[in-house]
């Protein structure tokens, strides 16, 4: 899986949630979230879970341990 989807994961996972509600609560469909993996989201669909998760955009985008 890719780094943003993992990342989601891990949130998903320490919220006590799982992909299926987080989907459904965001109005996405299911299996939304994992084709990320292979496929780029929309910018409304990342912003909708970065919302309902509670995290900046950009913690979920980018890779901030890479960065000086």
């Amino acid at each position: 899986m890719s780094e943003l989807v993992n990342r989601i994961g891990g949130l998903i996972k320490e919220r006590g949630l799982s992909f299926t509600r987080v989907e459904h609560d965001c109005g996405l469909g299911n299996g939304t979230i994992k084709r990320w993996a292979d496929q780029s989201p929309r910018l409304d669909r990342l912003v909708a879970v970065s919302e309902y998760l509670n995290v900046s955009l950009d913690y979920l985008v980018l890779d901030l341990s890479k960065q000086r």
